[in-house]
This record gives C-alpha cells, sequence and structure tokens, in this order.
C-alpha cells in the first residue's frame, strides 16, 4: 500500500496527518521485509527529525497497531518487530534462533488454518502472528562445517 492511501486511511480515521507520523510509517513500508524494532525505527527517523523522542515513536506505532496499519509481533528477547498490516495476506514468520534473521512464508496453508480457526470457533481474528522458531540455511550450514573443523 502506498502513502498516499495509508494517509488517507488515516485522515478517514480522524488522525492527524503528521511528518512524524508519515515519516514512521515510510520506514516501516520501506523496510517491509526487515521487521523493524521501534529503535532502530527512532535512530532512522531521528536523522531526518532530531528532537524526535523514542516514545514519540512507541505512541505513533501503538496507534497504527490499533488501526491494523501495522501488526506488531515479538521476539524471543521481548522486543516488539512491526510489519505493514493493511491488505497483507496471512503468513507465518520463521525466526532464526543462531543468527535472529527473519524470514516470511506465505504459504496458502497460513491463510487455510485461519479460515478454518474461524469457521470452527466462531472467532474472528483481528490480528495474526504466527512465528516459528528453529535455524536458517546458513546458520545450520555454519554449524555443519564448525563441527566438521572440530572432528579433524
Amino acid at each position: 500500500m502506498d502513502a498516499a492511501t495509508l494517509k488517507s486511511y488515516l485522515h478517514k480515521r480522524g488522525y492527524r496527518i503528521t511528518a512524524q507520523r508519515m515519516a514512521v510509517l515510510d520506514e516501516i513500508t520501506r523496510n517491509e521485509n526487515k521487521h523493524l524494532s521501534a529503535s532502530e525505527i527512532h535512530s532512522v527517523v531521528k536523522l531526518q527529525y532530531p528532537r524526535l523522542g523514542i516514545a514519540t515513536v512507541y505512541k505513533n506505532l501503538r496507534m497504527l497497531e490499533q488501526e491494523g496499519v501495522v501488526n506488531k509481533f515479538d521476539l524471543l528477547d521481548n522486543t516488539g518487530h512491526y510489519e505493514m498490516g493493511l491488505d497483507y495476506d496471512a503468513h507465518c514468520h520463521l525466526l532464526c534462533l543462531a543468527c535472529g534473521c527473519i524470514n516470511e512464508s506465505e504459504e496458502d496453508f497460513v491463510q487455510h488454518i485461519c479460515e478454518l480457526l474461524q469457521k470452527k470457533s466462531g472467532f474472528i481474528m483481528q490480528k495474526r502472528a504466527l512465528v516459528f522458531y528453529g535455524y536458517c540455511k546458513k546458520c545450520l550450514a555454519q554449524d555443519q562445517k564448525d563441527r566438521r573443523k572440530d572432528d579433524d
């Protein structure tokens, strides 16, 4: 979703469109596959708005999450990470326990699971966060390489 559409959406919902709010949103959309934390967003946006406080970033992220514009999910270190929320299909996150990288999988089964859960339980989902914890290919390969060195 582009910035103009998001701006219009927020304006229709009664929110002021401040430069700082749009800068936070722009940073998330520009890095949509990176799942940034509030402090990462703050450090970049602060370059453009030096007086921007971290509390303002958190306040805007909370509002954007409440409006469904962004999704927040917590990682093992209890750090919230954010991604775009509007018009995104159900997907899961694959979090590497070694290097911390986050990959997404947009398989049809995730959407199917959500639909099944809603149908069977009558529960209407407002937010979905599915995270699988394990090891990425790169870390597994490095681990095998390290083990071979230890065996020598």
